[in-house]
C-alpha cells in the first residue's frame, strides 16, 4: 500500500511521524510491508550537498592560503617607517656597540635621518658593530627571487635573509668595510674581509666596488668588482651567460664562477655540486662544493 500524502500538515495528521533537517515522513503500519513516502529533499540528496558545499569550502580556503603564501613570498624584508622620535636610535651597529649595546640581535636604525629600518647587528666578531645584510644556514628561505624582491629584501632577520640592494647603496656611501663567513659541511670555517666595500645606486644596477682582501678564505669577490648585480628576470652578467638562473640564485656575476653565496641551497648531498652551483666559494673548497653556511656583514669604518 502506497501512502500518498500532498502536504505536511497532511503527514501530521497520521500516526506515525517525525520530522527532521526539513524532510517529513510518514510512516504507517499495515498488512504489507511498511511503506514510506517523502516529501521535501531526499536523505541521499542532503548528503550529496552536503559534500558540494564541504568540497567548495576547501578549495576556498586552499585557493585563500596559496594566494597568501605568494603575497608573503614577495613582501620586503621589514617596511621602513618614517623617523619620528630618533633621540635614542642610532644610525648603525657600530655606533649602538659604542653606546654599550652588547648583544647580537635585532636593532632599529635611522637611515638617512628619516625612516626607521630594523637590521640584525652582530656585536661579537671581530670587534662586533657589524650590520649582518645576508645569512644563508638551513635552506629554508627561497634565494632564487626576483629582481624586485633582491632590491626591496626578503626572509627573517633571525634567520635567513637579504637585506635588500637599496639599503646596502645607502648603507655604504660612507667609507665601509665588508666581513664574509663561511662554513664546510665538515666543520672547517674562514673568513675574507674587505677594506673597501661600495653598492651602487638603481640606476648602476647596483654595481660592486670592492678592495683591500685579506683572510684565509680566498679572494672571491676581486673576479666580479665593477660588476652590474644579477637576477634570474635581469640578467648582467658578462656576455649574458645568465648565471642566476644556472646557479639559482643572485650575485654580481662577471661569469659563473669564483663566488655565488646566494646560489641554490643544497641538502644531504655533503657538499657536492655540479660547477659553481650551490652556495659557492671556490677559493675555499673549490668549484664543486656547496657550503653549509655563509653571512656577510658590512660596518662603517672609523676615522683614523
Amino acid at each position: 500500500m502506497d501512502l500518498q500524502y500532498e502536504t505536511v500538515d497532511e503527514i501530521k495528521k497520521n500516526e506515525h511521524w517525525y520530522d527532521t533537517c526539513d524532510v517529513a515522513v510518514a510512516k504507517k503500519k499495515t498488512n504489507d510491508a511498511p511503506q514510506i513516502r517523502r516529501v521535501g529533499l531526499s536523505w541521499k540528496n542532503l548528503i550529496i550537498l552536503f559534500l558540494v558545499v564541504l568540497i567548495l569550502s576547501l578549495c576556498t580556503s586552499l585557493a585563500v592560503s596559496v594566494l597568501m603564501n605568494i603575497s608573503n613570498d614577495n613582501l620586503p624584508l621589514s617596511l621602513p617607517k618614517t623617523a619620528t622620535d630618533t633621540g635614542n636610535t642610532m644610525r648603525d651597529c657600530l655606533a649602538m656597540k659604542e653606546n654599550d649595546s652588547l648583544s647580537s640581535g635585532v636593532y632599529s636604525l635611522v637611515l638617512n635621518d628619516t625612516m626607521l629600518f630594523d637590521v640584525y647587528c652582530d656585536m661579537t666578531t671581530h670587534k662586533g658593530g657589524w650590520i649582518v645584510f645576508q645569512k644563508r644556514f638551513n635552506g629554508k628561505e627561497n634565494f632564487y627571487r626576483d629582481w624586485h624582491a633582491y632590491e626591496n629584501g626578503f626572509g627573517d632577520l633571525n634567520g635567513e635573509f637579504w637585506i635588500g640592494n637599496k639599503y646596502l647603496h645607502i648603507l655604504t656611501q660612507v667609507p665601509t668595510e665588508l666581513r664574509i663567513d663561511l662554513k664546510a659541511w665538515d666543520r672547517q670555517t674562514r673568513y675574507a674581509e674587505y677594506s673597501t666595500f661600495v653598492i651602487g645606486d638603481a640606476e648602476s644596477n647596483y654595481t660592486l666596488s670592492i678592495d683591500g682582501y685579506h683572510g684565509d678564505a680566498g679572494d672571491g669577490l676581486e673576479y666580479h668588482d665593477g660588476r652590474q648585480f644579477s637576477t634570474y628576470d635581469q640578467d648582467n652578467s658578462q656576455e649574458g651567460k645568465h648565471c642566476a638562473k644556472r646557479n639559482k640564485g643572485a650575485w654580481w656575476y662577471r661569469l659563473c664562477s669564483f663566488s655565488s653565496l646566494n646560489g641554490e641551497y643544497l641538502n644531504g648531498t655533503n657538499g657536492t655540486a655540479d660547477q659553481n652551483v650551490g652556495v659557492n666559494w671556490e677559493k675555499f673548497k673549490g668549484d664543486y662544493y656547496s657550503l653549509k653556511s655563509a653571512s656577510m656583514m658590512l660596518r662603517r669604518k672609523k676615522k683614523e
